[in-house]
C-alpha cells in the first residue's frame, strides 16, 4: 500500500508530458503565422501584377498601333508570368467601363481581375488545412483630358498646333511672346515680333493673336478645363517659381479664342496637347538655354521653342476625360476600383 501511494504521488516526467502536449498547439500558432505572412507577401504580389495590368491595359486601348494584341492576352502575360505558380492555378480577366459589362476597351476603364485559386499553406497543411484563393482587383482608366492641372503655367494658341501628323522627329519652332503686331495676346503689351494681324484658328471659332500666354505668376500648376475660360497674366517673363528643362514635355491647354486685355485677358481653352520644349529665352534670361536642335533666330526671339508631339501622360495632373482627340495627348492613370466590383 506505501509503494502505490508513492507511485502515485510521484511527480518525474510530468512536465515533459505537458510540454509534450502543449507544443501541438505552439506548431500550429507558429504555422499560422508563417503561413499568414506567406498569404499576405502572395496577395501583395497579385495586387501589383493586377495594378499593373490594368495600366498596361489601358495603354494598349489608348494605342492604334496594337490591333492584334488583346486585353486577356496582357493580363495573361503580366499576372501569370509575375507569379510564381503553375499558370494554370491563375486566372486574369479584364473588365471594361465601370460596370465591367462593355465590350474591349470600351467606356475608358478597366478592372482586371487575378487570382490564384490554390495559394497553399506550407505548415498547415499538416494539420490536413489544404490552400485558400488569393485574389485581387487593379483597375486605370485613359482618355483625352479634358481637364487638368498644368505642370507649367502656360496656353498655347491652337492656331499653331500642327493639323498634320505629329512626330518627335519633326522641326522645332519657336512660338513667340506677341505674335501679333498692334494686338494683345494677353499679355497686356501688344509690342509685335512676329506675324501681323489676327490669325484665324483652323475651325474659324474666332481670330485672335498666335503665339503664348502666361497663366499665373507665381504657381507652377493652374487648373484649366477645356470649352471654358482661364484667366491670362500680363507680362513677359515667366513664373518665377517654375523651372523649365531641355526635353521636358509639358501638358499645356490650347485656347482657341481671347477677350480682355492685360490683366483682365482671358484665353477660352479648346483642349490640351503635349509640348516637348527645346529652349526657351524670355527677357533677362540668356540665349543658350537651348538644345542643338534649334534653329538660328533673327531679330526678337523671345519666347519658347519645342514641337508638338504625340505623348501620354502617366501622371495625376488629368482630372476629367473627353476633351479632343485629335491634339496627339492622352493620359493613362491608375484608378481606385469600382463599387460594386463586376461578377468574375
Amino acid at each position: 500500500m506505501r509503494r502505490l501511494k508513492r507511485l502515485l504521488s510521484e511527480q518525474h516526467g510530468a512536465t515533459a508530458v505537458v510540454v509534450g502536449l502543449l507544443m501541438i498547439p505552439l506548431i500550429a500558432l507558429a504555422g499560422a503565422g508563417i503561413d499568414a505572412g506567406s498569404l499576405y507577401w502572395e496577395n501583395a504580389q497579385l495586387q501589383n501584377t493586377a495594378d499593373a495590368s490594368a495600366v498596361a491595359i489601358a495603354k494598349h486601348c489608348m494605342a492604334t498601333n496594337e490591333a492584334g494584341t488583346t486585353s486577356q492576352a496582357i493580363a495573361n502575360q503580366l499576372v501569370t508570368g509575375n507569379e510564381s505558380a503553375p499558370s494554370s492555378a491563375i486566372v486574369a480577366k479584364p473588365f471594361f467601363g465601370t460596370s465591367g459589362t462593355l465590350a474591349e476597351c470600351g467606356g475608358g476603364f478597366t478592372t482586371v481581375f487575378a487570382q490564384r485559386a490554390n495559394s497553399p499553406h506550407p505548415l498547415l497543411s499538416a494539420f490536413g488545412l489544404g490552400t485558400t484563393p488569393v485574389t485581387a482587383w487593379g483597375s486605370a482608366s485613359w482618355g483625352s483630358p479634358s481637364a487638368a492641372t498644368t505642370t507649367f503655367p502656360i496656353a498655347m494658341a491652337y492656331c499653331q498646333f500642327p493639323t498634320t501628323a505629329l512626330s518627335n522627329t519633326s522641326t522645332v519652332q519657336l512660338y513667340k511672346l506677341n505674335q501679333s503686331s498692334g494686338q494683345s495676346n494677353g499679355n497686356g503689351n501688344g509690342n509685335g515680333n512676329g506675324n501681323s494681324g489676327n490669325v484665324t484658328c483652323p475651325n474659324g471659332v474666332t481670330t485672335y493673336p498666335g503665339g503664348f500666354g502666361w497663366l499665373s505668376n507665381n504657381l507652377c500648376g493652374v487648373a484649366a478645363v477645356d470649352n471654358n475660360w482661364v484667366n491670362a497674366v500680363p507680362g513677359n517673363s515667366p513664373p518665377q517659381n517654375c523651372t523649365l528643362t531641355i526635353g521636358q514635355v509639358a501638358l499645356v491647354p490650347l485656347y482657341d479664342g481671347y477677350q480682355g486685355t492685360g490683366a483682365n485677358a482671358q484665353f477660352h481653352i479648346y483642349g490640351f496637347a503635349a509640348l516637348q520644349i527645346q529652349g526657351w529665352t524670355f527677357p533677362g534670361n540668356s540665349s543658350s538655354n537651348a538644345s542643338s536642335l534649334t534653329p538660328s533666330c533673327q531679330g526678337s526671339c523671345n519666347g519658347i521653342w519645342g514641337r508638338f508631339i504625340n505623348f501620354t501622360f502617366t501622371g495625376a495632373d488629368v482630372t476629367a476625360y473627353g476633351g479632343p482627340t485629335t491634339t496627339g495627348v492622352s493620359t493613362v492613370q491608375a484608378q481606385p476600383n469600382p463599387s460594386p466590383l463586376p461578377t468574375p
